[in-house]
């Protein structure tokens, strides 16, 4: 998941966040809660989904260079986002 994966995402998040949110976080609680803030407005869909897309970039490069964060990020119920990608 390099730069080009990087620019689709935001591409998707601008365009319809939903999708956004489910090629990083996949079909769970932070899928739904995005569609219903974008059904209730298009804009805090966006802010939900850049949120995600700014806590998984972060803690998947803190996690690159040996750095563990013990508490998850508030409002983040996906493990994937909360472990930046890696496995446990």
């Amino acid at each position: 998941m390099g730069v080009c994966f990087f620019i689709f995402l935001v591409l998707f998040a601008i365009i319809f966040p939903p999708v956004a949110v489910l090629m990083i976080a996949g079909c769970g609680p932070d899928f739904l809660i995005n569609i219903i803030l974008t059904l209730l407005g298009y804009f805090p869909g966006h802010l939900h989904a850049f949120y995600l897309i700014g806590v998984y970039y972060y803690r998947k490069d803190q996690r690159r260079h040996g750095i563990y964060l013990p508490r998850d990020a508030p409002g983040i119920f996906s493990r994937k986002v909360q472990s930046g990608g890696w496995r446990y």
